[in-house]
C-alpha cells in the first residue's frame, strides 16, 4: 500500500489527498437485489505531491488468492458513501475499460481526507472535495491508469538505479610471516687437546740373586 505516513511526507500527509477511485459495475454487495455495498480500488493520483517515488499507489493491498494479480486493493463503501464520491467527482469521471474496450466501470476524481476503518485506509465521504486533477487522458492520449503504472514504474526504476551495488570483497593479501634468521651458531670452544698419554711405566725388573726372591709385601704388583 501507498505510504502516506507523517515521517515521511510531514504533518497533514491524509488530508485533502487526490484520488483516482475505480468502481467497478460488478464489484458490489446486494440485498434483496437492492446494492448494498460497493467494493472501491481508490488510488493516489499520479500528479499529487505524495505520489512522487511511490512504487504503489494503492491506498489497500491485501493477498488474495482469488485474485488474478494475488492481491486486493478494494475496500468496503456503503451505497451512501458511493453516491458521497459521484457527487464530489462531478464532471471528473471517465469511463473503465477492460481489454477489449467494454465499459465495465466508472473512475472518479476526488480529493479526500483518509482514515482507517477496519484496516484499511478508506476516503472520510463526510468531508469530499472536487479534485482539480482530471482522470482522464492526459496530453500524451494516456487514460489516468496507464499514467498511473507509469509513475509506479518510474519509482521502481528510480529505487533500482539508487540501490548500492555490491562491492567486490577483494581477499587481503596474505601476510608473509618475517623470517626468523637463526643467530649464527657459535663457534663450538676448540677442542681441548688430548693431553698426552703418560709413558708406560716400566715394569721394575726384579733382580735375582742365586736363587728367586719372594716379592716384598709393601712392593706394588706387577702384572
Amino acid at each position: 500500500m501507498a505510504d502516506l505516513r507523517k515521517e515521511t511526507h510531514g504533518p497533514g500527509s491524509m488530508k485533502g489527498v487526490h484520488l483516482a477511485v475505480i468502481a467497478y459495475d460488478n464489484r458490489v454487495a446486494k440485498k434483496d437485489d437492492v446494492v448494498t455495498t460497493h467494493y472501491l480500488d481508490a488510488r493516489i493520483h499520479p500528479g499529487d505531491h505524495r505520489a512522487a517515488g511511490q512504487t504503489t499507489l494503492a491506498l489497500v493491498s491485501k493477498k488474495d488468492a482469488k485474485s488474478p494479480t494475488g492481491y486486493n486493493n478494494s475496500a468496503r463503501y456503503s451505497a451512501g458513501q458511493f453516491e458521497a464520491i459521484k457527487e464530489a467527482a462531478g464532471t471528473n469521471v471517465t469511463d473503465l475499460t477492460n481489454k477489449e474496450g467494454t465499459v465495465v466501470g466508472k473512475i472518479y476524481g476526488v480529493k479526500a481526507d483518509l482514515l482507517i476503518s477496519n484496516g484499511d485506509v478508506i476516503a472520510n465521504t463526510k468531508t469530499l472535495e472536487a479534485s482539480e486533477l482530471s482522470v482522464g487522458d492526459d496530453a500524451a492520449g494516456k487514460d489516468i491508469r496507464t499514467q498511473i503504472f507509469d509513475s509506479m514504474k518510474e519509482a521502481k526504476d528510480a529505487r533500482a538505479a539508487a540501490a548500492p551495488e555490491a562491492a567486490a570483497v577483494e581477499a587481503p593479501a596474505a601476510e608473509v610471516a618475517p623470517v626468523e634468521v637463526a643467530p649464527a651458531a657459535e663457534k663450538p670452544a676448540a677442542k681441548a687437546k688430548a693431553a698426552r698419554k703418560p709413558k708406560a711405566a716400566v715394569k721394575p725388573e726384579l733382580v735375582s740373586v742365586g736363587a728367586e726372591t719372594a716379592v716384598s709385601s709393601d712392593e706394588p704388583e706387577l702384572g
